[in-house]
């Protein structure tokens, strides 16, 4: 699956040039960093949860299960680091959704 994952933006299915935005002084600002790793592991969790939706073998879908609970958690260290600096994003409302939450 790391494979996988790893040839995604190699194949244009996720950009990483979103980390790469600069403020005025050519600097990489901490909300573009964590807005750009939120895209990135929802992304990742869009895929891992294609493959899983995909897969037959019983080991493949357990290891698909483990690698969404783990980018769930990342994706939920991030929201609040994204929180804890005032940056505000649709990302809370993605999950929100999934879930059948309301904010």
């Amino acid at each position: 699956m790391e494979g996988v994952l790893r040839q995604l933006p190699a194949l244009g299915v996720i950009s990483r040039e979103k980390s790469k935005q600069k403020n005025k002084k050519g600097e990489t600002t901490r909300a573009h960093q964590l807005l750009a790793e939120l895209d990135l592991v929802q992304q990742e969790l869009e895929a891992v949860n294609t493959w899983y939706n995909l897969a037959v073998d019983e080991d493949l879908i357990e290891s698909y299960i483990y690698q969404m609970k783990a980018l769930k958690a990342k994706y939920a260290h991030l929201l609040k680091q994204a929180k804890l600096a005032g940056i505000t994003s649709s990302h809370e409302q993605y999950f929100a959704r999934r879930e059948g939450r309301r904010l």
